[in-house]
């Protein structure tokens, strides 16, 4: 069964919701769509709350003005910081990769 969230998405975009082939077309539409959104991968040392979700969400929403999915990662052997991977570019924003830098210099 569809929850409501997608029930009502369903309903929105004229699917009856009866028919289960018109909504596994419906499903299938909807997971190539979503297939579609750029990810931004955030790989922390830590799990983070849902505070910072929300505060790197809305940070996301003002700054980049795109639909993106935010995917979090958790690294131990990360020190501080976090690394930053979006369409194919990483970019590592932690203190250990500043510490290896200043160690090679």
């Amino acid at each position: 069964p569809l929850s409501d969230t997608l029930k009502k998405l369903a309903i929105e975009n004229e699917v009856r919701t009866d028919d289960a082939e018109e909504i596994d077309h419906f499903l299938s539409r909807l997971r190539d769509d979503i297939q579609t959104i750029p990810r931004l991968t955030l790989t922390l040392s830590f799990e983070p709350t849902l505070e910072l979700i929300k505060a790197i969400n809305e940070w996301v929403i003002v700054n980049l003005k795109a639909a993106i999915i935010l995917d979090f990662e958790v690294d131990n052997k990360l020190v501080a910081g976090a690394k930053v991977a979006y369409k194919g570019k990483i970019v590592d924003h932690s203190l250990q990769k500043r510490m290896e830098g200043f160690i090679r210099a």
